[in-house]
């Protein structure tokens, strides 16, 4: 844990370098929080406890809103830009080579920027609101407490939504339009437009069932006093039920050619994270990949469809015997000498005193190799294991010609 909480260090030290645009940033708060407010008071004014609120708690709302916009990333703007671009790029491969979690990393770097928000961007905005307006500020240090703890969690919530639009380059290569859509949606149904106690109908229990709730409306509710015992408990169970249920450990790992377009160093630490994570943690992959290297490296079992139908089911090994697939043994001979024949092996080429001699792969390559020996003389010798591509596309061939 003393990694997680040096990286959370770093993310705070990171966003606290640039204090022109945190002063920047904060002014903008500010503006937008005074033309929100102002907004906010026509409306109760023609509408008073619109939402269950009174102009007071609503003028409030406004200034925790702007105080939680960079706190919660609600507009983006976090780790996710970067974690993107490393995946478009191949450098992810780096990342899950290191001896961290990667959520865990992530999140470390997130939580540490997230409370670089909260008092660069936050406290100034909301005590300028409070001397402006009549705020409904709580008395009790205790609601302070719940409050902060809603907004950690809201902020696990919020990393874990932008960490799955990251993810999403892995099929797509490009998240800007993922990122566009999903930061659109934060906006309106965390509350940051109006608060989601203003939805009618089915709209409003669709919105505030949502996980960008959890990143305004609920700090938000519990900071006003509208939730108390149990029902403290169930907004926390909320928020914490979207942060497991966005941020979960897979016991099933589905992945579509996680190595295309990466390059050779890269496609070997995918496979060495992927072959840890099945050993280690027990994690259950199931792959389809064109690229059969990564079957033959981290497959125990293999499923070949065609069109549709599934052809064979069963270990690596098995496929080749399916495949009527033929292992090869290279003989170095001391001299060059006609072909050598020897029971169960044919002879498929002869180079000088070198030859190939093919063999059923569910053969041993013992007997034929003590044949060998005893008639011939011999230099060197290998055994080559069949072409899992050849298996493959010889049983494609196979059954095309029935």
């Amino acid at each position: 844990m003393r990694l997680y909480a040096v990286v959370a260090a770093g993310g705070f030290r990171r966003y606290a370098t640039y204090r022109v645009a945190t002063a920047a940033g904060g002014f903008t708060n500010t503006v937008f929080g005074f033309i929100m407010a102002y907004t906010y008071t026509a409306l109760w004014d023609q509408r008073p406890q619109l939402g269950g609120y009174d102009l007071s708690q609503a003028l409030t709302y406004v200034w925790l809103g702007q105080a939680l916009l960079m706190t919660a990333a609600m507009m983006g703007g976090g780790f996710e830009d970067e974690l993107i671009e490393r995946i478009r790029t191949g450098d992810i491969a780096i990342d899950l080579y290191r001896p961290a979690d990667l959520q865990l990393f992530w999140l470390a770097g997130d939580l540490g920027r997230s409370a670089f928000h909260l008092l660069g961007r936050g406290v100034v905005p909301m005590a300028l609101g409070a001397l402006a307006f009549d705020l409904s500020l709580p008395a009790n240090p205790l609601v302070w407490v719940a409050f902060l703890l809603a907004v950690l969690f809201g902020v696990v919530v919020s990393f874990a939504i932008r960490f799955l639009v990251a993810l999403s380059v892995f099929w797509l290569l490009d998240g800007a339009g993922v990122a566009r859509m999903t930061f659109i949606a934060g906006l309106f149904f965390s509350g940051m437009v109006l608060p989601l106690n203003v939805f009618p109908g089915v709209l409003g229990e669709v919105a505030r069932a949502l996980p960008w709730s959890s990143l305004l409306q609920v700090p938000a509710d519990i900071f006003l006093g509208k939730y108390a015992g149990w029902g403290l408990a169930g907004a926390y169970a909320f928020q914490i039920g979207w942060a497991a249920a966005l941020l979960h450990d897979p016991e099933v790992l589905y992945l579509d050619e996680p190595t295309i377009g990466l390059d050779v160093i890269s496609k070997a630490k995918v496979r060495d994270f992927l072959r840890d994570l099945n050993t280690e943690r027990g994690t259950t992959v199931l792959l389809t990949t064109r690229d059969l290297t990564d079957i033959e490296q981290l497959c125990k079992r293999v499923m070949v469809i065609d069109h549709g139908r599934l052809v064979y089911d069963g270990a690596l090994a098995g496929l080749h015997e399916v495949g009527q697939s033929e292992r090869t043994l290279v003989v170095d001979l001391e001299r060059e000498l006609p072909p050598v024949s020897v029971d169960g092996a044919r002879v498929t080429r002869v180079e000088g005193p070198r030859q190939w001699l093919a063999f059923p792969a569910s053969v041993s390559a013992a007997p034929l190799v003590a044949a060998v020996a005893a008639r011939y003389p011999l230099a060197d010798l290998s055994v080559r294991e069949p072409d899992i591509e050849a298996v493959i596309a010889k049983m494609y061939a196979d059954r095309s010609a029935l």
